[in-house]
């Protein structure tokens, strides 16, 4: 059940980031790393966010594809240490774009 919930907070994080490109008129982005990069290469992201929001992709990609799979140690590290680095990121979007 956890692993759904961070895999919805990423969806919502992908759609955020898709929406302010198209929105803002960056680009119309066919991935979510495609968005990403529209919007590094704007200024609104740095390299570390980059790093950071590729994760957050690519584990909701296992989670989405491939559940079975889930290390139980990375769920941990990310609800242990990562909700900070997520509230980071939507405080830096949020703050730009709203």
């Amino acid at each position: 059940m956890v692993e759904y919930n961070l895999f919805q907070i990423v969806n919502h994080l992908i759609d955020m980031v898709q929406h302010i490109v198209v929105d803002e008129g960056y680009g119309a982005p066919e991935s979510a790393y495609e968005a990403l990069e529209l919007l590094a290469e704007k200024g609104v992201f740095g390299t570390n966010e980059v790093q950071l929001f590729r994760k957050m992709v690519g584990f909701r990609n296992v989670v989405g594809h491939d559940y079975i799979s889930i290390d139980k140690k990375v769920v941990h590290l990310i609800l242990t240490t990562g909700l900070d680095d997520i509230r980071r990121l939507v405080s830096r979007i949020t703050a730009r774009f709203l």
